[in-house]
Parts: structure tokens; C-alpha cells; sequence
């Protein structure tokens, strides 16, 4: 069981042309990856239902390994569970925490470091069958007006819409992700294959 606080590392590998010493980012054209490992994990979110329940697309520029451990400052990192009800029978997305965190040289250090919301560990609720707890990267930052009384704009991680988020926030596409499928430990595993 995780503790009510719970740190994550993030092990990024970033590629050559998206670090710059501006807080705009440098949306990166999307192509598919010419890294193995990147059409892995591309072709991992489409065959897990991520692309087209959470993101229209994806199509990741950077490697990205998240372990439940310390945090050594990140910039706008998301976690969400693309349904609340059972897998795909009813997707909806809940934010499990977004984290806001800049990281010097790169980005403004105006903004606020605190995260956002509290992250919360996966407990997928009993009976609701396999989720799939999504961590995403976006290089940059969010608009000011974006975080701008967020706790009042979402007042439960519920009423997170990811995709509203990142069009307010200017954002572009995500640079890395990685997902997980985990269920109740009182439910019995099932079959993701019908």
C-alpha cells in the first residue's frame, strides 16, 4: 500500500531539439518515431485503447520510466485513469494528479512549483475491471490562465478534462508517456481480450 504522499521519479530522455532556453515550446512535427522503443510504446498506447480514449494521437519524441521513489523536479507531468467505470465500457477521464514543476535552465520561473493537485496512487474502485493509469510529459509550460484558480475549476480530480486542459494551456502534443492496466486487488483478473 502506498503512503498517503507518494514521490515519483521520472527518467527522461529528452532528444537534442526540444531543449531550448525558452519557456514557448517547440512542438515537434508529428512523425512516427524512428526509435524502436518509441513505436513500442506509440503502438502500446493505440493497442491499450490510451489513443483514442485519453489522446486523439500520440506519437512520442522522448523516452519516459516513472518509479514510485523521489522527485527531482519535472515540467508539466499528468496523470489520469482515461475511465472511472470499467475499461472502455464507460471512459471518462480522471485526473490522478497534475503536477506542475519547472526545471531550470529550461522554462520561466515565475511559475508555481507546487503541484497543482495531489497525486493520487492508483485505487481503481472494486468491480470496475481493468483501468489504465496514464502518466504523460509535456514540454513547456501551461498558460498562466490555464492554472489560474485550478482547484476551483476542478474541484475533484473527476471533473479533469485532459483534452480542454491542454487546448487551454496552449500545450502541444505530449513528448513522452507511459501507461499501466491495474485493477481491485478483490477483483478477479479478467481477460482485456473478449
Amino acid at each position: 500500500m502506498f503512503p498517503k504522499t507518494v514521490l515519483i521519479q521520472l527518467v527522461i530522455s529528452l532528444p537534442s531539439f526540444l531543449i531550448t532556453t525558452t519557456a514557448t515550446p517547440v512542438c515537434p512535427s508529428p512523425k512516427v518515431p524512428d526509435s524502436s522503443i518509441l513505436k513500442d510504446t506509440m503502438n502500446a498506447f493505440a493497442i491499450g485503447g490510451v489513443v483514442p480514449d485519453l489522446l486523439p494521437e500520440f506519437t512520442p519524441v522522448a523516452m519516459m520510466r516513472v518509479e514510485y521513489c523521489c522527485n527531482n523536479g519535472i515540467d508539466l507531468f499528468l496523470s489520469a485513469d482515461p475511465q472511472k467505470g470499467s475499461f472502455r465500457t464507460s471512459p471518462t477521464h480522471v485526473a490522478t494528479g497534475v503536477k506542475l514543476k519547472t526545471n531550470d535552465p529550461y522554462f520561466d520561473l515565475d511559475f508555481p512549483v507546487k503541484p497543482l493537485s495531489p497525486y493520487f496512487p492508483p485505487a481503481p474502485p472494486e468491480a470496475t475491471g481493468f483501468h489504465r493509469y496514464t502518466f504523460l510529459l509535456y514540454y513547456g509550460q501551461p498558460s498562466p490562465e490555464s492554472i489560474q484558480d485550478f482547484d476551483r475549476k476542478y474541484p475533484s480530480r473527476y471533473n479533469f478534462d485532459l483534452r480542454q486542459f491542454v487546448a487551454e494551456a496552449g500545450l502541444c502534443d505530449p513528448i513522452a508517456g507511459t501507461f499501466m492496466f491495474t485493477e481491485n486487488s478483490k477483483d478477479e483478473a479478467e481477460t482485456l481480450v473478449h
